[in-house]
């Protein structure tokens, strides 16, 4: 069986047993009156009322699987277009940049950027000459 058509006998089967709940609290009421004991007649009150709770209960779990299922088919159909080769080639790719990240001025930029990117200072301007001297000795003396 399909999801539609046990979704239609769950429904179905719901609705039967929410009138049956409302036979069985009409029964009990007709009963209290005929002069049964108090006891029993709390008791099939208390039971109804059980009954009807959980059915109300189930009935919303239910609902809420049916609205996340009908949550999750959407997600599905919208990807599927998304990725489907059957998609028309004038929507535009939505991972190709439509635009850029930043606009900048080509002066702006080179301004913005450190030494080490602009190309203006050299490595050994950017450390220290004692500490380039100190690490090549060092290096030499390992090998």
């Amino acid at each position: 069986m399909e999801i539609q058509e046990l979704t239609a006998v769950i429904k179905q089967d719901i609705t039967a047993l929410n009138s049956a709940v409302v036979d069985l609290q009409l029964f009990c009421n007709s009963r209290n009156e005929g002069g049964v004991s108090s006891d029993t007649s709390s008791h099939s009150t208390t039971v109804v009322d059980d009954l009807k709770n959980r059915l109300m209960s189930t009935t919303k779990e239910f609902k809420d699987v049916l609205t996340m299922r009908t949550e999750n088919l959407k997600v599905h159909e919208n990807r599927r277009q998304l990725f489907s080769s059957n998609a028309t080639k004038d929507s535009p790719n939505p991972f190709v940049r439509q635009r850029p990240l930043a606009v900048k001025s080509a002066a702006g930029a080179a301004n913005n950027l450190p030494k080490w990117a602009n190309g203006s200072a050299s490595s050994s301007q950017l450390l220290p000459s004692p500490f380039i001297d100190n690490l090549l000795l060092n290096a030499n003396e390992t090998f």
